[in-house]
């Protein structure tokens, strides 16, 4: 048994030596073995390889099918916030006029892009609140398919609906055909009115099930691929 008795300096508080103790069994591993009592050896600087990863590159599905949702507005809020992959956080994107709010969590599957080159965009309906930077796990249960429309082009732009997989309230919610008529005229109602608001069109084309919604998640997993494997224009450029 070794035994290591620190004192301390009588101008250095505890609070100051607490801190440099903390740091200096942070910083050095203790190896003992039956040859050395005792070997110090510093700890490599690296960060953890999962925290180097951008959320957009995150494994789109979970076990058993269940997709991977990570919240960027949260039900209720009247700012929407949007992930900024190169510093690692979520900013605020835009604020919503007085009395207009998110009707439900949205957010994104990671590891997939839509034709408009952002991830797909998924709403998820969640029994107690969450908060942007949360990760979902969610069932997928549909689709409104829609186009967005602005003053130069014209594209798709779906929102794939999903419940959260533990959820009691939408615990029997398997196709979106389940959900009330009058909860999706609600969330298209606002999409539309938020897309107004910045002189664009949503135009809600069709609803489909969880089948198709899974072939489009399929389709933005082959997009995502693909734009990995796809040089960058610095790439081109050097060669």
């Amino acid at each position: 048994m070794v035994l290591f008795v620190i004192k301390r300096a009588p101008h250095i508080s505890h609070f100051t030596m607490a801190r440099s103790m903390q740091w200096a069994f942070e910083e050095m591993i203790l190896i003992f073995s039956p040859l050395s009592c005792l070997k110090l050896r510093r700890r490599p600087k690296t960060r953890n390889s999962v925290m180097e990863k951008s959320l957009f590159e995150f494994e789109p599905f979970a076990d058993n099918r269940e997709i991977n949702v990570f919240v960027e507005t949260a039900k209720g809020s009247g700012s929407k916030f949007k992930y900024e992959p190169e510093l690692g956080l979520f900013s605020l994107h835009k604020s919503l006029p007085k009395g207009m709010e998110f009707p439900y969590d949205y957010g994104f599957i990671p590891s997939t892009l839509g034709e408009d080159g952002d991830p797909l965009d998924v709403l998820v309906l969640v029994d107690t609140d969450v908060f942007p930077g949360c990760l979902v796990k969610a069932r997928l249960i549909g689709v409104i398919e829609a186009k967005q429309k602005d003053k130069e082009k014209e594209e798709r732009n779906d929102r794939l609906i999903a419940v959260h997989a533990r959820s009691t309230t939408w615990a029997d919610i398997s196709e979106l055909h389940q959900l009330p008529s009058g909860l999706l005229d609600q969330i298209e109602h606002f999409f539309i009115s938020y897309h107004d608001l910045h002189a664009m069109e949503f135009r809600p084309i069709n609803r489909k099930g969880s089948k198709h919604a899974e072939k489009l998640i399929q389709k933005g997993i082959k997009r995502f691929q693909k734009s990995k494997s796809s040089p960058t224009a610095s790439e081109k450029q050097s060669k």
